[in-house]
């Protein structure tokens, strides 16, 4: 199973509910995180010694290499029913690596993968009893509980006069827990009393989260946060992605208009012979809808986007990174 989804959803914060809830099924358990740029004999080591810390224990010290690794795995899981989730995967070599220590041994053992691109969770999921769970954004609901939750203290309700300055900023940033938990981190009730802050405080917040995240550390960390996703990019995309900070919130985006605009600047050039511009303007969108960046929005029967938009979130990084870049420029609330 791999679960899929835009950072800040919550795709850990999921596997890791269901790995503990289900642990004690297994003889041998492991739950390992791969990050960005992996140092792959330390988490095969990592795996190994969360399968068995006793054996294990020295594991870090042992001068081997992936391939000496991998056959340690393979042996030590052929007699075992196991549960290993690897999570957040953001390079296919990486999985292509681990996933050479996993034999399926018929003893109902289970891999469990996260991360945030969709081709790479496709991948993961190469056989037929493999499932891609796709996160969604919670619920109006779900993400109003989430945010009062972490504001106020236990059995305190919220004040109506701040309800509406709770909806604004639920709207903007409501979807994401991520952003939520960071957003209510600022406000939360602080003190021996726990007294509640001032709506001043909470009107000011609006506005510092609005365009830019550009005040408070909590802000920069959401930013940071963000930023994984657009470093990641190659530079090419990375013009591509800043491009759509000229469109407004919520804007929705005809996919083709969309390839065509970034071919008329400029951003789409080179490429094989045999590949024409539009083929390869195509790559470079498709490759930021597997990196969530680009929000699908009509789907045909083929599973071709036909409209997307931006996050909001994702939004307010490019265009704070487009006006740092002076890739574009907003003039009375225009750009």
């Amino acid at each position: 199973m791999s679960i899929v989804g835009f950072g800040g959803l919550g795709k850990t914060t999921l596997a890791k509910a269901v790995y503990d809830k289900i642990k004690v099924q297994f003889d041998n358990v492991a739950f390992v995180s791969v990050s960005r740029n992996p140092d792959m004999a330390k988490i095969l080591k990592k795996v190994l010694y969360e399968l068995d810390k006793s054996k294990y224990a020295t594991i870090n010290e042992a001068a081997r290499d992936n391939e000496q690794l991998i056959d340690e795995l393979r042996m030590f899981l052929q007699d075992k029913r196991y549960l290993i989730v690897i999570d957040d995967i953001w390079d296919e070599k990486a999985w292509e690596l681990i996933k050479c220590a996993f034999t399926d041994n018929c003893l109902g053992s289970r891999v469990m993968t996260t991360t945030r691109i969709a081709g790479i969770s496709n991948v993961c999921c190469s056989s037929s009893d493999d499932i891609v769970y796709q996160m969604k954004p919670l619920p109006d609901d779900d993400s109003r509980k989430l945010f009062y939750k972490r504001i106020f203290p236990q059995g305190i309700k919220c004040p109506d006069e701040l309800e509406e300055v709770s909806r604004k900023i639920l709207k903007k940033y409501g979807e994401v827990p991520l952003a939520i938990i960071t957003i209510a981190s600022i406000l939360a009730s602080d003190g021996p009393d726990k007294q509640i802050k001032p709506k001043y405080h909470w009107d000011n917040i609006l506005g510092s989260i609005g365009r830019g995240l550009e005040e408070g550390d909590s802000a920069k960390d959401m930013q940071r946060i963000l930023s994984y996703s657009y470093y990641d990019l190659p530079s090419h995309l990375k013009a591509c992605l800043l491009y759509l900070s000229i469109f407004s919130e919520d804007f929705e985006l005809r996919r083709d208009r969309l390839i065509w605009m970034w071919i008329a600047e400029g951003f789409v050039q080179g490429g094989k012979k045999e590949t024409g511009l539009f083929e390869l303007g195509e790559s470079y969108f498709n490759e930021l809808a597997n990196r969530n960046l680009i929000q699908p929005i009509d789907v045909d029967a083929t599973g071709k986007v036909e409209t997307c938009r931006m996050h909001d979130m994702v939004l307010d990084l490019l265009c704070s990174l487009s006006s740092e870049q002076n890739f574009a420029t907003i003039l009375d609330g225009t750009q």
